[in-house]
């Protein structure tokens, strides 16, 4: 678990496909010096997900985020996955990752 004494260098961003989705992540420093977020949207009909540009008095710092389809082999349960479909340097700009297309896998 993180606590707001411990520096984020990862994070994991799970993708439950069938509709669009947004949820905003925030974070702060334990010294009230500010705080800030990120909005992250995924839009089904392109199948982008898109990690908006960091926003607030703090910015984002640099972290590695794995990005997870979940299906029934990956992202299940509370453990962060053993392999995620992409990883994703984030550095506090707008970055867009667009899913392979897989509909022909089976």
């Amino acid at each position: 678990m993180q606590t707001t004494a411990e520096i984020i260098t990862s994070l994991e961003v799970r993708v439950y496909t069938g509709a669009n989705s947004k949820f905003t992540y925030y974070f702060d420093d334990e010294s009230n010096r500010g705080s800030g977020y990120m909005d992250v949207t995924w839009n089904e009909s392109i199948s982008v997900l898109t990690l908006g540009m960091s926003q607030g008095d703090l910015r984002f710092p640099t972290i590695s985020i794995d990005v997870v389809v979940v299906d029934t082999n990956r992202g299940t349960g509370i453990a962060p996955s053993r392999n995620p479909n992409s990883k994703i340097t984030y550095t506090g700009s707008e970055t867009k990752w667009k899913m392979p297309d897989i509909s022909g896998i089976i």
